[in-house]
């Protein structure tokens, strides 16, 4: 009579570590019966090498006696990669305001990631997209995490250049008009405002056009100069 079951030994390590997104070979395992001798075994469950977690791999020995076994690896699936940043965000120059400090943009939709497990790679940045940078080289770090306690980060900078005050450098009469030539910084914001009598405090000036500069010279003509006998200038950032 044969009522002893069959001893069967797993090939390999339990628990087996695999990486995430990679190939994973069942070492399987092996059976040997006291009576019946070697036996086969079969095995139940899979493993997910694209999704983390713990997986149970069951085999199976039967001697044909009407004894049976059983035993199990554990397969932990791990993401330890962490994602591959593809494109960061180019360094910027910005224009500080007239308190000296500019708003922090938001960069991350400027940024590319991809990850070999997640197909959910979160971007963020620090200073926050809103925070406020003041004048000079400001480091900003990029942040890419997937979801598995993985990151990898990137770095750029945005330049915050002061405010220029603008800068009346002629005023020629041509034809009855007065062409006025000022200069600012390239991008910034301007005014040109005009009146007949200077106050203190400076009131009563008339904005006559507003506009941007596109390099770092700008030209306005006045064509109603000459209906005054006198009249001042004034140039004003936004």
């Amino acid at each position: 009579m044969d009522t002893l079951p069959p001893i069967i030994t797993i090939n390999g390590s339990s628990p087996l570590t695999v990486e995430c997104h990679s190939s994973f070979t069942d070492p399987g395992a092996t059976a040997y019966d006291a009576c019946a001798g070697s036996v086969g075994v079969s095995v139940g469950g899979s493993v997910n090498v694209n999704d983390p977690g713990s997986y149970v791999l069951t085999y199976t020995a039967d001697d044909g006696n009407g004894n049976t076994n059983f035993t199990t690896r554990i397969v932990n699936v791990v993401d330890t990669t962490p994602p591959t940043i593809t494109q960061c965000a180019s360094p910027m120059t910005l224009i500080a305001g007239i308190n000296g400090m500019v708003t922090m943009p938001d960069l991350t939709s400027f940024v590319s990631a991809i990850d070999a497990c997640s197909g959910n790679v979160t971007i963020s940045q620090s200073p926050p997209a809103g925070a406020s940078l003041g004048v000079g080289t400001n480091t900003v770090v990029i942040a890419a995490e997937d979801g598995n306690g993985n990151t990898n980060i990137c770095g750029t900078t945005i330049t915050v250049l002061p405010l220029m005050t603008p800068v009346i450098l002629n005023g020629n009469w041509t034809n009855g008009t007065l062409q006025l030539i000022f200069t600012g910084q390239a991008d910034q914001t301007y005014k040109v405002l005009a009146t007949g009598v200077l106050t203190v405090p400076q009131t009563g000036w008339l904005m006559l056009t507003n506009g941007t500069f596109g390099t770092n010279v700008a030209t306005y003509v006045d064509r109603a100069a000459t209906n005054y006998s006198v009249r001042f200038y004034r140039i004003s950032s936004l």
